[in-house]
């Protein structure tokens, strides 16, 4: 609860890092009438800070509480609450979170393209995707919960069209896929950073050994080359970099110094005449100054970074708020079948409602309370889930119902003993394109089949 604001660094996510705590306020102040009535400079100091740009609060398990209606009888906090939200504030709130998502939605689009999503691109690129999905995250949370308003004008002001529903579901769907396979990549690499750590200084290591054996004559096809300053530097770069060492907060903390120090000195030591003029050792530099980033890279790798995504793609504030868009899924399940991948990533983001009553129960020790808790919210989930999956197979049926309709294919009962050219044509057309169509309906079909297959496996 006090912690999540530590994963939200920028100004503008202050909110949504604060918004567990913001939860717990607002419950916290009706045992407080007194500060809700008259203490005007402390509700305007909570407001600033805590709900400044979001006046719907969740605040426990989805349940949600509009504050422009629960403080309209309290004057001290109506009027610090009537001051921060208006009209035109909540107008700029929502073209900004559109425009955030917008962008953010043709990032996560680049990202989830075939092929993108390596593990040494989401090594070298965590912080920038630990951006984009806080970005998302907190524009997505913004257009679910504050138009679920009960004011009628600031409903009027934000309200969301279908077309709107469409496009949140959609990016909430790419930012789902995106956790999943980053998540996925991720959480190997972090559970095995020490072991891939000293294989990378293993190799860097013996690179530097190779060269230094190269430039001391001693190389069975080159023993010309023997250069004694240069077998003496790489014979110290070589012993750097063994001296490097993750057990301490001060080896970590000079690790990324020292690594760029000996890269600098590899950098400098190719232009060197003896080194310049061959370029397989310009070759062989080049891959072990990638050895000394993919340290670098795989050393900076922790379990707060899993931490992060945990927190961001928190989807338990919405467990009300995405009944209403069960029609948008329907439709995206009709027009894009493969939708379906995201539809599952969606649903194990959705599963981080089970770990909010969980953790203090856990934290006690209770395993039946938490046996009890657990099955009640799964039953939950899994009613959802079925109410949004159960279009898949009406799907399919109207899928089978056009492949049985489709006739253009079948030949005519009798052949006539002699048939114009154009006739001819006119019927290989009408089959390929019978044959046509019949290919991309059956893929829907497989689309969609394999979709829910995927979906069984893991929810089992």
């Amino acid at each position: 609860i006090y912690e999540a604001s530590r994963h939200y660094p920028l100004p503008e996510h202050r909110s949504h890092g604060l918004s567990a705590q913001a939860g717990l306020l607002y419950v916290c102040l009706f045992f407080e009438v007194k500060t809700l009535e008259s203490d005007f400079m402390a509700m305007r100091e909570i407001v600033d800070r805590y709900f400044g740009d979001s006046w719907v609060v969740a605040y426990a398990l989805g349940y949600t509480a509009d504050l422009m209606q629960m403080w309209a009888t309290y004057p001290a906090a109506k009027q610090a609450i009537g001051n921060a939200i208006t009209g035109s504030t909540v107008r700029q709130l929502q073209e900004r979170h559109q425009e955030r998502l917008a962008d953010a939605q043709a990032k996560l689009k680049e990202c989830l393209l075939e092929g993108v999503l390596t593990e040494d691109y989401v090594s070298s690129k965590t912080p920038q995707l630990l951006s984009l999905l806080r970005e998302a995250n907190t524009s997505i949370r913004w257009l679910l919960l504050q138009p679920t308003t009960n004011d009628p004008k600031l409903e009027a002001v934000c309200k969301i069209s279908a077309r709107m529903r469409e496009e949140v579901l959609g990016a909430l769907v790419d930012t789902a896929l995106l956790e999943d396979k980053v998540k996925g990549i991720l959480i190997p690499l972090v559970s095995n950073r020490q072991a891939n750590w000293l294989r990378l200084q293993e190799e860097a290591a013996q690179a530097m050994d190779d060269l230094a054996v190269y430039f001391s004559g001693q190389h069975a096809l080159k023993r010309k080359v023997r250069n004694e300053e240069l077998e003496e530097f790489f014979r110290s770069l070589q012993q750097r970099i063994e001296e490097l060492s993750l057990s301490s907060q001060e080896d970590m903390a000079a690790l990324g110094r020292k690594v760029s120090q000996v890269d600098k000195a590899l950098d400098e030591v190719a232009f060197f005449h003896e080194v310049s003029q061959q370029p397989q050792i310009l070759h062989f530099l080049s891959d072990a100054r990638q050895l000394l980033q993919r340290m670098l890279r795989t050393a900076n790798l922790n379990e707060e970074m899993l931490g992060t995504i945990e927190t961001v793609a928190d989807l338990s504030y919405a467990w009300h708020a995405l009944a209403g868009y069960k029609e948008a899924m329907g439709n995206l399940l009709a027009t894009s079948p493969e939708s379906v991948k995201g539809l599952r990533a969606l649903f194990l983001k959705l599963a981080s409602i089970l770990e909010v009553p969980l953790r203090r129960i856990r934290q006690s020790g209770n395993e039946s309370h938490a046996s009890l808790v657990s099955n009640y919210y799964s039953a939950g989930l899994v009613q959802f889930m079925r109410s949004v999956l159960q279009d898949i197979p009406r799907l399919i049926f109207q899928i089978l119902a056009q492949l049985a309709t489709l006739n253009a294919s079948v030949s005519p009962v009798a052949w006539p003993s002699r048939i114009s050219f154009a006739e001819l044509h006119s019927y290989a057309q009408r089959s390929e394109s019978a044959s046509i169509e019949v290919g991309k309906l059956t893929q829907r079909i497989a689309l969609l089949m394999r979709g829910i297959r995927e979906t069984d496996v893991a929810v089992l």
